[in-house]
């Protein structure tokens, strides 16, 4: 039963209270913006000529300098963000504890990887779930593996910061 209905020139519905079994249901809420992107849209500034990603608009911060998300929990205790699905309420996880002083950014299911993307979505480096990290292979076959592919030759380089220097370099 929808309790409050507040309509705007167009007749469409900007704020519809609804109560169903003793919950209340707000289809979309913008916080200092009256055409809210998705489901909740915290807007402090404009950022520009832009909208939120149809496949990440349950939340949205707007802000036309910097933005962010807080989220503030006791020394002793985690902040957690966490990404899941009906079969595992903790696929991934990205946390911090400030006792320990230590982020952690991770799969938490056997087979889990951990991928870093560049350049429109290219992968650079993978971790694999037995701790493997690959850097041009998305399978990689030992403690580290790099592969150049076509184009050139494997390097490893440790440098000297203050003069430059190469003090080791390995070329396949």
């Amino acid at each position: 039963t929808t309790l409050v209905d507040i309509k705007d020139g167009k007749n469409d519905t900007t704020f519809a209270l609804k109560l169903a079994t003793d919950k209340v249901r707000i289809e979309k809420l913008g916080i200092a913006t009256d055409s809210p992107d998705g489901s909740l849209h915290v807007h402090t500034a404009t950022a520009g000529s832009v909208d939120a990603r149809s496949d990440a608009d349950d939340l949205v911060v707007e802000n036309s300098a910097h933005g962010g998300i807080s989220i503030l929990t006791p020394d002793d205790q985690f902040s957690n963000l966490m990404f899941g699905s009906p079969s595992d309420n903790r696929g991934a996880v990205l946390d911090y504890s400030h006792s320990t002083k230590v982020l952690n950014i991770g799969s938490d299911v056997a087979s889990g990887q951990v991928v870093f993307k560049v350049a429109s979505s290219t992968e650079a480096m993978r971790i694999d779930a037995s701790g493997n990290v690959g850097i041009g292979t998305t399978s990689p076959a030992a403690a580290l593996h790099i592969n150049m592919g076509a184009g050139g030759l494997p390097k490893i380089r440790l440098q000297h910061t203050s003069t430059g220097n190469d003090v080791f370099e390995i070329t396949g």
